[in-house]
């Protein structure tokens, strides 16, 4: 019995008709204080999470330099608190990092 011939696969190329040729740019004014990694975050995680933030809280008006709690997720999906504060720039320097408490749960469902 003869062999069957296999097909040949069809490699697929991309038609540049089919794309928007374009770049985004953007400007990050994200610092970071060594606090910032006192719990074993990355810096990496840390900007996922500011970028993709879910909830913010202003949390000190008062003073000269406004604090900023931030619930968002790192690279992994997992819940990260993080506060920054905003300087007289408008750049934002973290301060503190690390993965969500359980008291912060209650916050982001009221937040939804």
């Amino acid at each position: 019995m003869p062999r069957r011939k296999r097909k040949a696969r069809r490699i697929l190329q991309p038609r540049p008709d089919k794309f928007a040729y374009g770049f985004v740019l953007r400007y990050d004014d994200l610092q970071f204080h060594d606090s910032a990694f006192k719990h074993g975050i990355s810096e990496f995680d840390i900007r996922h999470a500011y970028e993709n933030s879910i909830a913010l809280f202003v949390l000190d008006q008062e003073s000269h330099e406004v604090k900023i709690l931030i619930i968002g997720p790192d690279s992994a999906g997992n819940l990260l608190e993080i506060i920054v504060l905003e300087k007289e720039d408008q750049s934002f320097l973290v301060i503190h990092s690390m993965k969500i408490r359980k008291s912060m749960m209650p916050l982001i469902e009221r937040s939804t």
